[in-house]
């Protein structure tokens, strides 16, 4: 694939994301989906498996899921049960559910009992970050290593698993690398661009992924039709946002979204596996501990409020900082509770410490309800500038 024509294929990629999925599995390849941001995918690359991230349709109404689940369930949760439902995810071989929420810890028996797939595993993610956490994660991910081998019918080896850990260190490396191309004034590419090329990564193996991302980037930097000049640089702090029409309605209206804090986004890729011994210790540091998602708690009784802030919030102001950010958005998805309790003191960081403006949006994960925000981005962007 030349660099030339690179980033039309990721876009493409984007918008036909089980394309390649379904490829690899009529090649005779497994497909793993997976959820959320502390799914070790190390495992899974090691494992000779497809990983392949689990998302909605912002623009597919539900209907199926209505069936089973309440309206005041998470609207991100209840799409991909609703897409699953209707076979969209029948290429999987199976998934894997971290307890990242009581949304996924909730649906996952009854997507278990309706679509009976093949394999299933529920990972345990601690709330706390510390040494009791650490030892009960590690074993966790020592029981998916055990699971992931029955499956596959052989061992995982450790030197695959420190093999699998490079490629994916070698991912974040470039997406780093990628996330480059944002600083200078005006950026190389869109945001929503960033957005599609995230997508695309998590929707093929991570050595295509690899290769993707260094035709992207050498193509970026060539190209001479990017964003022009705008006096807001914004940053989007929040959940599950996979697809890019929300952040095109904020660059129409005047910014440019440079840097982010989202489960598609730095969440995902901002630190590496470190290299250990035994590979199944630097993969426990890693995803319990630097993966900044506030269902973890980080604080502790004898922190003030202004250390605890600190603690919790100081990857927003060294993103603030890298970035030249001077604008800031809260992307909060509906009956998400983590992020709804997180987002009153978040708010109150960026405009007292950082001051910065902030407008914070709650969204239900459907491209139909942006219309409403139109108005309140325009005149956000116009604050800001």
């Amino acid at each position: 694939m030349t660099a030339e024509k690179t980033l039309t294929a990721a876009k493409q990629l984007y918008k036909d994301r089980s394309k390649r999925a379904k490829e690899l599995k009529s090649e005779g390849n497994k497909v793993m989906g997976y959820f959320c941001c502390y799914t070790p995918l190390e495992l899974i690359t090691a494992a000779g498996l497809v990983p392949y991230r689990i998302m909605g349709d912002t623009k597919e109404p539900t209907t199926e899921a209505d069936i089973y689940l309440d309206n005041v369930f998470c609207p991100y949760v209840r799409t991909c049960f609703d897409i699953a439902m209707k076979g969209r995810y029948d290429f999987l071989d199976g998934s894997i559910w971290p307890t990242s929420c009581d949304n996924l810890i909730n649906v996952f028996g009854i997507w278990e009992y309706n679509l009976k797939p093949a394999y299933l595993y529920q990972l345990s993610i601690p709330k706390v970050p510390d040494s009791v956490a650490l030892n009960f994660f590690k074993k966790d991910i020592g029981y998916l290593r055990i699971s992931l081998e029955v499956l596959v019918g052989r061992e995982i080896s450790d030197e695959a698993i420190a093999n699998a850990i490079d490629l994916h260190n070698e991912n974040r490396a470039l997406l780093r690398e990628f996330y480059e191309l944002r600083k200078p004034d005006p950026p190389l590419l869109h945001g929503s661009e960033v957005t599609q090329i995230l997508v695309a990564v998590m929707s093929v193996p991570v050595a295509e992924a690899n290769q993707l991302l260094r035709g992207v980037i050498d193509e970026v930097r060539e190209r001479r039709d990017g964003p022009e000049v705008k006096s807001a640089r914004v940053l989007i702090s929040g959940n599950e946002l996979d697809d890019s029409t929300f952040i095109e309605l904020i660059e129409d209206s005047g910014a440019n979204v440079v840097a982010d804090d989202l489960c598609i986004g730095t969440r995902f890729f901002w630190h590496d596996v470190e290299k250990t011994p035994n590979p199944l210790d630097g993969l426990t540091k890693r995803y319990l501990f630097d993966i900044r998602c506030p269902r973890i708690y980080r604080g502790n009784p004898e922190m003030s409020r202004r250390e605890e802030m600190e603690e919790r919030f100081r990857h927003i102001k060294d993103f603030v900082k890298e970035f030249n950010v001077n604008g800031a958005i809260i992307y909060v998805l509906k009956y998400c509770d983590s992020e709804e309790w997180e987002a009153p003191d978040l708010r109150d960081y960026v405009q007292e410490e950082l001051g910065l403006p902030v407008l914070h949006i709650e969204h239900d994960y459907s491209t139909v309800a942006l219309a409403s925000w139109r108005t309140r981005a325009q005149a956000f962007v116009e604050m800001v500038g």
